[in-house]
């Protein structure tokens, strides 16, 4: 089948990746926390200086305030249908041949940066229940823009942006931005976010501490 060919080859790892990191921790995992864990895992990407645009694939926000990737969901789909992921209806599991893929994978050098997002991002769930990450990640400056006007957009563009820089730049004053372990500037700005209510939409008072 032609869609299968076509699956975004950077978006294909993060998927299983993710699948099996939060897997270990929860179970399995659903749709929408691999949106959202791939989404963080970019963010911490971002804060590190590296492009939007080298990720490998982009976000769009859902007027419900969620991260979405057409090319993570094609991902997910194909390697049910490859059988490196198994459909539980409550969330997807990696199977021994999705194991055996991600290491294979895990060795090109696009995957090997990569991977320290992932790991950062998923590890967050080691100090967080998942839904403290989603409800402090449904505050990140594009998602509540996208709460605010009611209409899917494009993540990563723009004022939200600009606003986002903003963060990071008072998250490296309050951490480093050099610091060698990611969960440390993860785990302040999830915290941080988490403390934001939907109606201080576009208000920066309080900073990152």
């Amino acid at each position: 089948m032609k869609e299968q060919e076509d699956i975004n080859p950077y978006s294909f790892f993060d998927a299983l990746f993710v699948v099996d990191r939060i897997g270990k921790v929860l179970g399995n995992a659903t749709l929408l926390e691999v949106h959202l864990f791939t989404y963080l895992a970019c963010l911490l990407a971002l804060y590190r200086g590296q492009p939007v645009g080298e990720w490998g694939y982009f976000f769009v926000g859902t007027k419900m305030g969620a991260p979405y990737s057409r090319e993570i969901e094609a991902a997910v789909a194909s390697s049910v249908h490859k059988g490196f992921l198994k459909d539980l209806n409550s969330g997807f599991i990696l199977t021994e041949e999705g194991t055996a893929e991600i290491q294979l994978l895990g060795d090109l050098s696009q995957n090997k940066l990569k991977q320290v997002y992932l790991e950062a991002s998923c590890s967050m769930l080691l100090a967080f229940p998942v839904g403290i990450i989603r409800e402090a990640l449904f505050n990140e400056p594009g998602l509540k823009a996208t709460v605010s006007l009611s209409a899917t957009r494009a993540l990563l563009t723009g004022a939200p942006l600009e606003s986002l820089y903003e963060h990071f730049s008072k998250l490296s004053q309050a951490v480093g931005v050099e610091i060698e372990d990611l969960m440390i500037p993860a785990a302040v700005w999830v915290t941080y976010l988490s403390r934001i209510s939907l109606s201080d939409i576009g208000n920066p008072e309080g900073g990152v501490s």
